[in-house]
């Protein structure tokens, strides 16, 4: 082994304590995953009131719209319509990118909440098209549609382009490590 070779060598522990760390904090996550849920509620009610003249109102893990009016509804932010349950396979791709000695760690670790925010945010666009879709074609129809439908379709969406945006800044630094080497 050359000298060059053991100077760009790195101690794995710290990979292994990061990627201890990512787990631990899904695990904390999914475990206080109702304090999770209200902060998206919350988050979907801003993005509805900058966008919107009648205001959301968020309590709790809900979102209610049309306060006031005899046609009010809310929406609930479930365990099972949270980003915190997408995110999950974006950060086992990190995790698993830390494995790899010639990936930078501050790559993954950006690449990672770009991607926890992609989710995020498409969680909330996925709220806003279903409170939309009621208000447009009512409770039953609105619901159906926008929830189902569509917001399924956003969510998986959304994953695509945070897993598409993880694979392409590692992969892309995966190059552009090999490249250096080479020369």
């Amino acid at each position: 082994m050359s000298t060059a070779a053991i100077g760009r060598s790195r101690p794995a522990g710290g990979r292994w304590a990061l990627a201890g760390s990512i787990v631990t904090v899904l695990a904390v996550a999914g475990a206080h995953g109702a304090s999770y849920r209200r902060t998206e509620a919350a988050l979907a009610a801003r993005a509805w009131n900058l966008l919107h003249s009648e205001d959301a109102v968020a309590s709790g893990a809900n979102v209610w719209f049309g306060l006031g009016r005899s046609d009010a509804y809310g929406l609930a932010i479930t365990p099972q319509c949270s980003s915190l349950f997408l995110v999950m396979p974006v950060a086992a791709i990190a995790v698993a990118a830390l494995a790899r000695r010639q990936l930078r760690v501050r790559r993954i670790v950006a690449a990672l909440l770009a991607g926890v925010l992609v989710v995020a945010a498409g969680n909330v666009v996925r709220v806003a098209t279903i409170a939309g879709l009621v208000q447009r074609w009512g409770i039953r129809r609105g619901y159906d549609w926008g929830h189902l439908v569509i917001g399924s379709v956003l969510s998986v969406l959304f994953v695509a382009a945070s897993l598409a945006a993880l694979a392409l800044v590692l992969l892309r630094d995966g190059r552009a490590a090999r490249a250096g080497a080479a020369s």
